[in-house]
């Protein structure tokens, strides 16, 4: 059971004119870019990146009806196949943002969230390159190179018929460190972060705890 996707399933659902909205807003306000929450490509960016680009000249040369405009925030920008057209040079900044805030996401959930927007000729091929050339994804997951089969939770089948939480499996994980701005100084303070993870054998709900101190047998029992 995946806990997060579970509680996400269950928030409200924007329509598609409420999200080009928000949309619209957040690209289009001049932030502090260094914070990676924040969309780091405004429409103003985009519109500057589209003129006089070779690419889209002859995209629209050669295939005019799959090319568009439209209106956004006091600026004209050029669609393909009715998303906004990305131009080479902000593409891998695009792909970079998108994947470390989708925590790592695969390839289908990147092209399912970035194409509700975006697009551009080899949308699919430039985002499967990405994903599987990042290094991070490549060492931690289980779909990696090189490691296939690793990692692998057992079929716990046999368990079906057990009551819940009857039997559990115990493990910890970090340290991770954590970084906290402080109230009122704006001081940037360092934690260590350990968690104590208890999964239900039968389920695979998972439960989270924070430790306080270093673990140990005695310290978890």
């Amino acid at each position: 059971m995946n806990a997060g996707a579970d509680a996400l399933s269950r928030l409200d659902t924007l329509t598609r004119d409420q999200c080009k909205a928000l949309l619209s807003k957040a690209m289009y306000k001049r932030r502090d870019f260094r914070d990676s929450n924040v969309f780091l490509l405004d429409l103003l960016l985009i519109c500057r990146q589209q003129d006089s680009n070779q690419e889209l000249i002859e995209i629209k040369q050669k295939q005019p009806t799959c090319t568009g405009t439209v209106a956004m925030a006091e600026t004209e920008l050029t669609t393909y196949q009715n998303k906004i057209w990305i131009p080479g040079s902000i593409r891998q900044q695009l792909l970079h943002w998108y994947h470390q805030n989708l925590q790592h996401a695969g390839m289908q959930c990147m092209i399912k969230t970035i194409s509700l927007h975006f697009d551009w000729q080899g949308f699919r091929k430039d985002i499967k390159t990405f994903v599987k050339t990042c290094d991070s994804c490549q060492r931690a997951k289980i779909t990696g190179i090189g490691h296939a089969g690793h990692g692998i939770i057992p079929e716990t089948k046999s368990l079906h018929d057990k009551q819940p939480w009857s039997q559990v499996r115990i493990d910890c994980m970090g340290e991770f460190p954590i970084k906290v701005k402080q109230t009122g100084t704006n001081r940037i303070l360092m934690h260590k972060l350990r968690t104590l993870t208890c999964v239900d054998a039968g389920t695979n709900c998972c439960k989270l705890a924070v430790m306080t101190d270093t673990p140990n047998a005695a310290y978890v029992a």
